[in-house]
């Protein structure tokens, strides 16, 4: 299984229609996703994903806390 790791600014907060077409290449392909939980670009993506259901979506988070 492959994987990949998506993240980005916190200033962006929209894909554009580029990186929603690589996104929707790595649903194709089955890649695992690991991405982060940070606002902005890290938050989009994972909308982007969950409105698709996509269930190969790992988010990582950094802190000491797990969010729930």
């Amino acid at each position: 299984m492959t994987g990949v790791f998506v993240g980005g600014s916190r200033r962006l907060v929209r894909l554009d229609q580029r990186i929603r077409e690589r996104a929707s290449g790595l649903i194709e392909e089955g890649f695992v996703v690991l991405e982060g939980d940070a606002n902005g670009a890290d938050k989009a993506i994972q909308k982007f994903f969950a409105e698709r259901a996509y269930p190969n979506v790992v988010v990582y988070h950094a802190g000491s806390k797990l969010m729930t």
